[in-house]
C-alpha cells in the first residue's frame, strides 16, 4: 500500500451567515463575523481545492436534515461484455377472433424446461389499428407473485400489424428449471384489440406452452390445450449465462517466502459470453483482496510464517462465480541473522528514561536488524531493519523524538499496547522535510504510560542511530481534573465548551468505556426530572470518551452508561439513561490513548422538545480520485500544515454530513467559540476539527492520517422532502 495524503481543503466564511430569507453567505476575504450561522433541513456543500469558491444561496430556514459534501470530481469506470444473441419464444401464431371487451390481465402460461432460461425482453403482437401502451409481466405460477425485475410497458404507436413488439428488462431475468410462470398483457375496455385464447403458437423447445391465462381480479383463468395464448404474447431469451473461468497465475504452487513475506498475487480471468466485473482473492475462507480490472493483482504484505492456500473467485456481469483452484504455499520463519543488535525485537526493546525538562540522547543501530512476524508497517512503509524502544511517560506534557544525527534514511514511530501484533499507533514520521530523511514527532504523553517506540530504515536502510528525547514541562492540569473538585452544572438542558489539556488520571480511576484513555475531567450533574437524559461530546475536537455514575469516590462508582463512538466514522460519544430525579451522577470525559483538548458538552432532557442530530452518511463515501499536484512553499495548504511542499499524491473522495433531527443546529459567532479558528492564509473563520480521516490499508493498520479537518458553510440545499 503507497502512502498518501488525504487533503480536503476548507473555505472559510466571509461576510455574515445568519442564514435569514433572501440573504448570501459568500466565501469573501478577510475576517468575518457571524451573527447566528444556522443549519437547516438543506444541503451544505464544502468545496475542496479542485472547486472554485462560490456563492452560497441561502433559502428559508427548514427544521432537519443537513447534508455537508466534499465535492470532489469522480472518475467511474464502466465495462459491458460482449452481446449475448437473443431468441424468440414464439416463433409463429395463428390468430384467433379479434375483441377489446375485457378489463384486466391476458396471456399465456408456460414452463422451463430442463435447463434454466434468461429472460431479456417482453413482447406483445401489434394488431391492425392497435396504439396503446400495455403494461407487461412475468409472474410465478405456483405463487401469483411478480417475478423481481420482470416488468415492462410495450407501447405499439409505432408498432407493425402481425409483429410483435418489444420492451428490453432492465435487468435480465433468470427463470428457474422446470418450474411455471405466466407471462401477462394489461387490457382495457374499447382499447387495442387482442386475439382471444383460440390463437396457436409454435415455440422453441426451451420451454412448453401449456395454454392461456387470464385474470379480471384477484384469482387466474386457466384456458388450456396447449400452444395456445390470449393476445398472444412473447418473450426473448438469451442463452444461459457461462460462468467465467479464473486462475492465479503468480506465486507458483509450491512457491517459498519468508516471512516478514510480502508478494504480488496475480491471477488470470475471462468470461466467453460477457465480461469479468471482479476478482477477489482468498487465503483459505478469508478475503485477502478485491481486483475490479486486469490486471487482476493485489498486495499481500507482512504475511507471517505458516502454510496458506490461495484462490481467486472471480464474478461477471451477470453474476455467475468460479473459485480457482488451489495454489499453497510455504511462508517460513526468518534466520536469525549473526550480529543482530540486542534490541531487535519488540520483547527485547531498550529501556529509556528522563525527568521532564532535560533532553537525551541515545545511539544505537539497526544494522542486521528483522522484522518480527505481525509487526506493523511503520509510517506506512516496508522497512524491514527495525529496532526497539521502551519509554514511560514522568508527566503528562508534550513529549519531542527525533532521530536527527543518524546516517539513514529512518523511520520513527511510537505506540501503546503489549504485543508486537497488538500495538496502537500513537505518532510517526518519515522525513522531517525534502532535504532531511531523518525522523522527527510530538505528541501529549500521559504520566505512567509505557510508549514502545520503533526505529526503522526506510526501504529497509540501515547504519547508526541517535535517537533523541524531551519532554516540556507544562502548565497545570484542569481545576476538574480530579473526581473530588467535579463543579455542579445544572439544568434539564445546557452546552458549554471546555478544555482537558494536561488532564490526567487519578489512582483508582476506572477505564471508561473499557479503555485507559488518561486525560479525563469530571462534573456532577443533578437531574432536575426523571425524563430521559441524552449527554454528547458533538464538536470537540478528539476522539473522546464519555461515562456515566453514580457513587461518592472515584474507587467506589457504579456505572450508568458509556460511549466511545457514536458509530464507525463518528469520533465523539453520546450516552442516554433514564436518570433518578434528585439523584446527583459523575460525567468523566476522557480520551482514546490520552487524546485531549477542546471539547463540548451538550445535555438535554427529552420533554423540552425535539433536538438536532448530526451524523455521518457513511454510503456517500464511495467514489475517489487519486490526483498528482505540486504545492508551493507560500501555498495555503503548505503554510497550513496539509501537506509539504513539492509534488504530492491526493486522495480525494466525497463525504456528507446530516442533521437527521427535527430541528436547526445554531453554530453562533466564532468569536471566542473553540469550535472555530482564524486562518490567516485564508483570511477567514475555519470550523475546526470537523471530521477525522484514516486511511487504512487491507490490514486495517494505518497507513496515513486525514492532513487537515476544517470545513465551512458555503452553501444550503434542501435534501429531502
Amino acid at each position: 500500500m503507497i502512502p498518501m495524503n488525504i487533503r480536503l481543503q476548507n473555505m472559510g466564511f466571509g461576510g455574515q451567515c445568519s442564514m435569514r430569507r433572501n440573504t448570501q453567505a459568500s466565501s469573501g476575504s478577510g475576517p468575518a463575523t457571524l451573527t447566528g450561522c444556522r443549519i437547516s433541513k438543506r444541503k451544505i456543500e464544502v468545496m475542496n481545492s479542485i472547486q472554485r469558491h462560490t456563492v452560497a444561496k441561502a433559502r428559508d430556514r427548514f427544521a432537519g436534515r443537513l447534508i455537508i459534501a466534499a465535492l470532489v470530481t469522480a472518475l467511474l469506470f464502466c465495462g459491458t461484455g460482449a452481446a449475448r444473441s437473443q431468441t424468440a419464444f414464439i416463433t409463429s401464431a395463428t390468430l384467433g377472433t379479434t375483441r377489446n371487451d375485457f378489463n384486466g390481465w391476458l396471456g399465456m402460461k408456460f414452463t422451463v424446461g430442463a435447463s434454466p432460461i434468461t429472460v431479456v425482453a417482453l413482447g406483445r403482437m401489434c394488431l391492425t389499428s392497435n396504439s396503446g401502451t400495455h403494461p407487461m409481466k412475468l409472474i410465478a405460477a405456483s405463487s401469483g407473485a411478480n417475478v423481481p425485475n420482470g416488468a415492462v410497458s410495450i407501447s405499439l404507436a409505432s408498432g407493425t400489424a402481425g409483429q410483435f413488439v418489444y420492451g428490453s428488462l432492465a435487468n435480465p431475468v433468470t427463470l428457474s428449471a422446470n418450474t411455471a410462470y405466466y407471462l401477462v398483457s394489461q387490457e382495457t375496455p374499447g382499447g387495442d384489440r387482442w386475439a382471444t385464447e383460440y390463437t396457436t403458437v409454435m415455440t422453441t423447445p426451451v420451454a412448453s406452452c401449456d395454454g392461456a391465462i387470464l385474470s379480471n381480479s384477484s384469482a387466474w383463468s386457466f384456458r388450456p390445450p396447449a400452444n395456445t395464448s390470449f393476445v398472444p404474447l412473447n418473450f426473448k431469451y438469451a442463452p444461459a449465462n457461462v460462468a467465467p473461468i479464473a486462475n492465479i497465475t503468480s506465486p507458483a504452487d509450491g512457491a517459498t517466502f519468508t516471512a516478514p513475506a510480502n508478494m504480488m498475487i496475480h491471477a488470470s480471468a475471462s468470461d466467453t459470453d460477457g465480461s469479468v466485473v471482479s476478482v477477489r482473492f482468498f487465503e483459505g475462507a478469508n478475503s485477502i483482496g478485491i481486483a475490479g480490472t486486469s490486471p487482476y493483482s493485489i498486495p499481500w504484505n507482512n504475511v507471517s510464517p505458516g502454510a496458506y492456500a490461495l484462490t481467486v473467485k472471480a464474478t461477471d456481469n451477470l453474476g455467475a462465480t468460479t473459485t480457482s483452484s488451489a495454489i499453497n504455499i510455504v511462508v517460513t520463519a526468518p534466520p536469525v541473522l549473526s550480529g543482530s543488535p540486542a534490541n531487535d525485537s519488540f520483547a527485547n526493546a531498550q529501556v529509556i528514561s528522563g525527568i521532564a525538562g532535560v533532553a537525551y540522547t541515545v545511539n544505537g543501530s539497526n544494522v542486521n536488524g528483522t522484522k518480527e512476524p505481525g509487526e506493523p508497517f511503520h509510517v506506512g512503509n516496508v522497512g524491514g531493519r527495525s529496532v526497539w524502544y521502551q519509554w514511560t511517560a514522568p508527566t503528562s506534557n508534550q513529549s519531542l523524538f527525533n532521530t536527527i544525527g543518524s546516517d539513514f534514511d529512518t523511520l520513527l514511530a511510537i505506540y501503546v499496547g503489549n504485543g508486537v501484533s497488538a500495538l496502537n499507533l500513537v505518532a510517526s514520521n518519515d522525513n522531517i522535510d525534502q532535504s532531511t530523511p531523518q525522523s522527527r514527532l510530538s505528541f501529549t504523553s500521559v504520566a505512567g504510560t509505557t510508549y514502545w517506540i520503533a526505529v526503522d530504515g526506510f526501504n529497509g536502510a540501515s547504519g547508526n542511530i541517535v535517537l533523541r528525547w524531551e519532554q516540556a514541562v507544562g502548565p497545570p492540569p484542569p481545576a476538574n481534573d480530579g473526581f473530588a473538585t467535579a463543579p455542579m452544572i445544572s439544568g434539564s438542558v445546557g452546552s458549554f465548551n471546555s478544555s482537558s489539556a494536561n488532564a490526567t488520571k487519578e489512582p483508582g480511576e476506572p477505564n471508561h468505556v473499557g479503555y485507559p484513555g488518561g486525560a479525563s475531567v469530571w462534573y456532577q450533574w443533578m437531574a432536575p426530572t426523571a425524563n430521559p437524559a441524552t449527554f454528547d461530546t458533538f464538536g470537540s475536537a478528539y476522539d473522546t470518551l464519555l461515562a456515566v455514575y453514580t457513587g461518592n469516590s472515584v474507587a467506589n462508582l457504579s456505572p450508568v452508561a458509556s460511549n466511545n463512538d457514536v458509530d464507525s466514522v463518528t469520533r465523539q460519544s453520546r450516552v442516554s439513561f433514564a436518570p433518578v430525579a434528585g439523584a446527583i451522577y459523575y460525567i468523566a470525559i476522557d480520551g482514546i490513548s490520552a487524546a485531549s483538548g477542546n471539547f463540548v458538552l451538550s445535555w438535554n432532557q427529552s420533554s423540552l422538545g425535539n433536538l438536532p442530530d448530526l451524523i455521518i452518511w457513511v454510503n456517500s463515501a464511495t467514489n475517489y480520485i487519486i490526483t498528482n499536484e505540486s504545492f508551493l512553499s507560500t501555498d495555503c495548504a503548505v503554510v497550513e500544515g496539509l501537506v509539504q511542499s513539492g509534488s504530492r499524491r491526493l486522495l480525494r473522495f466525497t463525504t456528507e454530513t446530516r442533521n437527521i433531527g427535527t430541528v436547526d443546529w445554531w453554530m453562533g459567532n466564532p468569536a471566542g467559540n473553540p469550535s472555530f479558528v482564524y486562518a490567516p492564509c485564508h483570511g477567514h473563520y475555519h470550523f475546526n476539527g470537523f471530521m477525522q480521516y484514516r486511511l487504512l490499508n487491507s490490514n486495517g493498520q494505518l497507513v496515513s492520517p486525514g492532513a487537515k479537518v476544517g470545513f465551512c458553510l458555503t452553501d444550503s440545499l434542501r435534501w429531502d422532502s
